[in-house]
């Protein structure tokens, strides 16, 4: 007896459940009643002795009795993994159900031939709901096999909704005997039906393509109008060697084609291949110009940023702001960012925006030279985009300023308080903390407490309040008893 074996006592156990009401709890299933009998059989079916028996006992159920729609899912939900062709009856009874059919299909899909042929077989005879025959088709089209000739029976309906969701399923699946038709619906179908094999025939060659097949897919791209906004990109696909004289084109040209060709463009931009629209550039459109832009901004290479130069005066906003934008990224010259820091003295919105963005991120030595130049004749905003940059000279001019606003028991400067607030990290608080020493103006140590208590709330982390808080008093000569310590721990209540 001491060698009884766990699979031994698991039948032993499963024995007692199944012997027990687990299903008459699944026959009298309503939503919203205890379902343990659901996670019970759900568990248990995953171990294979009892895969068979669980089944069974399912199917029997669910055959002999009337259980709710919401059982019968879950039941689906059981019967994925371990269906068998014993499950087959009541799953293609379930699939003239609007209530069961997607748990049906679902269930169907794990079943390869079989769960295919059931599917074939039901759309082989007339139904009436069009819900239940959506749902068929979209299943049958995803085991993209023997399911053609059935799909296009429906594809040809004289049933608009129907061909067009047919049709539409039928761009999901990479047999050949799709291309022509889709092809036909394009030529011959209602105008919806005529939109759903366009769509129909891109996604078809996106997955030739993707599988390797450049013949099919450019066979499909050739049924459709040059100007199909959807095909730009796949298109451009495949041809590489000329697809950004190809995009080019069609920003230069203007009209619905810009956006797909300025989005394929982005990742494609390169300089030496860009002749024809920088020479463009002055006289395109504006959906043509901000599309060359973005993309000129995202190839990363300064030598496009004088093209854009230019529209920094441009009087439409939007232009305009992506012009400094860009910036922020490829400007490299002096005489450029100097007109972009005008623009974010002049606090016009949104333009004042993306120039403070370019003076915080702008990696170039010309946009720390301005910077530099600003702050030595004493420009505090200038100084403040030095400290967020992270130049620790910088950082000590700050907060020597800070310091010397307090002297003589003054009230300090409220300007540079408040530069000292927003540039404040959590590594620079165990140095910042000096403050709070006795040797201090009062008030300056009192404006550093609150600087102190606001920034490490805004963490809302009540253990990395603590934590930092401890790391801060570890790592500085300010005495533990220092009174702001307390003050700091209290209001933060981490006393």
């Amino acid at each position: 007896m001491k060698h009884i074996t766990k699979a031994f006592l698991s039948v032993c156990a499963f024995a007692i459940t199944s012997h027990a009401d687990v299903y008459d709890d699944f026959a009298s299933y309503e939503i919203g009643k205890d379902n343990s009998w659901f996670f019970t059989l759900k568990t248990e079916s995953q171990k294979p002795v009892f895969a068979k028996s669980i089944e069974a006992r399912l199917v029997q159920t669910i055959t002999d009795k009337k259980v709710s729609d919401y059982a019968f899912v879950c039941a689906c939900k059981i019967l994925k993994p371990i269906a068998t062709e014993l499950s087959l009856p009541i799953l293609k009874s379930a699939l003239s159900n609007p209530a069961r059919v997607s748990a049906a299909c679902d269930v169907l899909v794990g079943m390869e031939d079989d769960g295919e042929d059931a599917i074939i077989e039901f759309l082989s005879k007339p139904q009436s709901d069009l819900y239940c025959l959506q749902t068929a088709i979209s299943t049958l089209a995803s085991f993209d096999d023997d399911g053609v000739k059935t799909i296009a029976k429906y594809a040809t309906s004289k049933d608009e909704k129907l061909a067009t969701f047919a049709t539409i399923a039928l761009g999901s699946m990479s047999e050949d005997d799709v291309l022509p038709i889709l092809q036909m619906n394009l030529k011959n179908g209602t105008p919806d039906v005529k939109k759903a094999a366009a769509r129909a025939l891109v996604a078809f060659a996106e997955n030739a393509y993707a599988s390797g097949d450049k013949s099919s897919a450019r066979k499909a791209l050739n049924s459709l109008p040059v100007d199909y906004p959807l095909a730009v990109v796949l298109r451009a696909k495949l041809d590489e060697k000329k697809a950004c004289d190809y995009l080019d084109s069609l920003i230069i040209k203007g009209g619905e084609l810009v956006a797909p060709a300025g989005r394929a463009m982005n990742s494609r931009r390169d300089f030496n291949k860009s002749a024809k629209i920088i020479a463009a550039f002055p006289t395109l459109s504006k959906e043509s110009k901000l599309a060359a832009m973005g993309s000129f901004m995202l190839s990363g290479d300064t030598r496009f940023y004088p093209i854009i130069a230019p529209e920094l005066g441009s009087e439409d906003s939007d232009i305009r702001s992506l012009a400094i934008y860009s910036a922020r990224f490829i400007c490299t010259d002096e005489a450029n960012l100097r007109k972009i820091w005008n623009a974010y003295i002049l606090k016009r919105k949104p333009d004042c925006d993306f120039a403070k963005n370019v003076f915080a991120e702008n990696p170039s030595f010309a946009c720390k030279k301005i910077l530099l130049e600003l702050a030595d004749n004493g420009d505090l905003n200038a100084l403040e985009f030095l400290v967020m940059r992270g130049d620790l000279n910088a950082l000590k001019t700050l907060w020597k300023k800070y310091e010397d606003s307090y002297a003589d028991d003054s009230n300090g400067d409220k300007r540079i308080t408040s530069i000292v607030e927003n540039t404040l990290t959590y590594g620079d608080m165990p140095m910042f903390v000096k403050y709070l020493a006795a040797d201090y103006p009062e008030k300056l140590s009192d404006t550093t407490a609150k600087i102190i208590i606001k920034k490490l709330a805004k963490s809302r982390d009540a253990k990395f309040i603590k934590f930092a808080f401890e790391e801060i008093k570890k790592t500085n000569k300010v005495p533990a008893d220092n009174k702001y310590y307390k003050f700091i721990a209290e209001k933060l209540k981490i006393l």
